[in-house]
C-alpha cells in the first residue's frame, strides 16, 4: 500500500540493487533481517509496479496499490460524510435523476420566467374578470340614473 514500508528478502545477495518504479530509479543496500538479508524500502509515494534489480537479476517484482478504502463505493453514512466534509462547503443531491440538471440549478438557481409567466397570465385574466364586472355594473348604474330622471 503507498506510504507503507516494504521489506523484500533475498538470499545471498550483497550489493546495493536498483529499485526502478514509476518515480524512477532509486538505489538500495541490502540489511540483516531476521536471520537473512533483504532490503527495505522506503514507503513509495507512487501506486505501480516496481522491480528490484541487481546488475545480472530480477530480484523481486512487487505492486504497490493505494489503500483499499480508496476504492470502496459503497454509501457511508450522513453523519460521517458531514464530520469528513467539516469547514468545506457541499450541498448534497438526494434522488434525482438528472444530476445534470441539478447541479445546475444549484449554481444558477431555479427557471423562473414560466413561473412568471403562468402569473402574469392567472392576473390577467383576474384583471379581465374585475373589469368585466366593474363595467357591468357601472352600466347598471348609469341605466338606473337614466331612469329616475326620466
Amino acid at each position: 500500500i503507498v506510504g507503507e514500508e516494504i521489506v523484500v528478502r533475498v538470499g545471498r545477495h550483497e550489493g546495493e540493487a536498483a529499485l526502478v518504479g514509476p518515480t524512477g530509479t532509486s538505489y538500495v543496500f541490502p540489511q540483516l533481517i531476521g536471520h537473512g538479508q533483504g532490503y527495505r524500502i522506503d514507503s513509495p509515494d507512487l501506486p505501480g509496479i516496481y522491480f528490484l534489480t541487481s546488475a545480472d537479476e530480477t530480484l523481486s517484482v512487487f505492486a504497490v496499490n493505494v489503500e483499499s478504502a480508496e476504492s470502496d463505493l459503497t454509501k457511508i453514512a450522513q453523519g460521517e460524510m458531514n464530520s469528513d466534509l467539516t469547514g468545506i462547503y457541499a450541498k448534497r443531491i438526494r434522488g434525482v435523476e438528472d444530476i445534470g440538471e441539478s447541479i445546475s440549478v444549484l449554481r444558477r438557481g431555479r427557471e423562473l420566467s414560466r413561473t412568471l409567466l403562468y402569473v402574469a397570465l392567472v392576473l390577467l385574466l383576474l384583471e379581465t374578470v374585475i373589469a368585466s364586472d366593474l363595467s357591468l355594473k357601472l352600466r347598471r348604474a348609469e341605466n338606473d340614473v337614466a331612469v329616475e330622471h326620466l
